[in-house]
């Protein structure tokens, strides 16, 4: 595999690029990309996601959007060492988006908030291939830049949540179910995720964001509506903060493809877009849980 440089720009390990050359293991490797972004003035919320791979199945791109209720997704293959699609274009060196296709165009400009989290040595997601880890950054945007779906044309001034990772990676194989939250607040950012692994271990991790420094979350106490969804949590923190979350107005979700499909065991996963209070502060964000479905 290629060496682990860091890029010359303002998001360090998120511009990493594609890795190249064949994976030192026979186990699934993924490249992903991720941004969740969200507009809560326009009730605009949205997802770009590219996962490629030199020797796995599910290669795809998808831009799925919400405006005012109007609701458009494009999902399309992508080719091995690829984040580009034929109308999808994610580009992690330059930090854009872009859509064209009929009935749907973006051209989405990210810009890093607050400081980089990385999962990779914190061991919560769970190693696939023994001294081959999974190296996993995310961090807060701000999104600025242009969507037009259907005749509806918008200028965006939002926030969201960029993930860069890969490694050997296979969904369906490492959790039973887990649970992420981000948000964008106005003076720090969050990222906590709590796994149940397959001997039904459970882990919780994740960080709150600053300008100059992050503070560990420890702890996840979930809340659920009466559908299941996640509606709230107190969170707990390593310096001993005990911070309840409220999660005020879900503006909808969206289903979330993770892999090949085909028969079961099958990953399902689903991100719900929602304003969130944290710590006095109010901000928006995502959640995502996802499970194992065996039948």
């Amino acid at each position: 595999m290629t060496t682990e440089t860091i890029p010359d720009s303002a998001w360090g390990q998120l511009s990493q690029p594609i890795h190249s050359g064949a994976p030192t293991t026979d186990a699934p490797w993924r490249d992903n990309a991720f941004l969740a972004f969200w507009d809560p003035g326009q009730d605009l919320f949205g997802v770009a996601h590219v996962s490629t791979s030199p020797n796995a199945e599910g290669r795809r791109a998808r831009f799925s959007v919400v405006l005012a209720g109007q609701a458009m997704e494009l999902i399309e293959p992508l080719e091995r060492g690829s984040f580009s699609s034929e109308h999808i274009g994610f580009d992690v060196a330059n930090n854009t988006v872009t859509v064209d296709a009929p009935g749907l165009k973006a051209d989405l400009a990210m810009t890093p908030r607050f400081v980089c989290a990385d999962y990779s040595p914190t061991g919560l997601i769970p190693d696939l291939v023994a001294d081959v880890p999974l190296r996993h950054f995310q961090q807060g945007a701000d999104i600025s830049g242009q969507l037009t779906l259907g005749s509806e044309r918008v200028t965006v001034t939002g926030q969201g949540w960029r993930d860069r990772s890969w490694g050997p990676r296979d969904e369906s194989a490492a959790w039973a179910e887990y649970v992420a939250v981000v948000a964008c607040l106005p003076d720090f950012d969050l990222t906590v995720m709590k796994f149940r692994a397959m001997d039904d271990k459970r882990t919780t991790h994740g960080f709150l964001m600053y300008p100059d420094h992050t503070v560990t979350v420890t702890g996840m106490d979930l809340r659920r509506d009466g559908s299941g969804l996640v509606n709230g949590a107190v969170l707990t923190t390593a310096d001993e903060q005990t911070l309840t979350m409220h999660m005020q107005s879900a503006r909808g979700g969206l289903w979330v493809p993770m892999g090949a499909g085909g028969p079961p065991p099958t990953f399902s996963a689903y991100d719900d877009a929602a304003d969130i209070e944290l710590d006095g502060q109010t901000g928006a964000g995502f959640s995502e849980q996802g499970i194992l479905r065996l039948l």
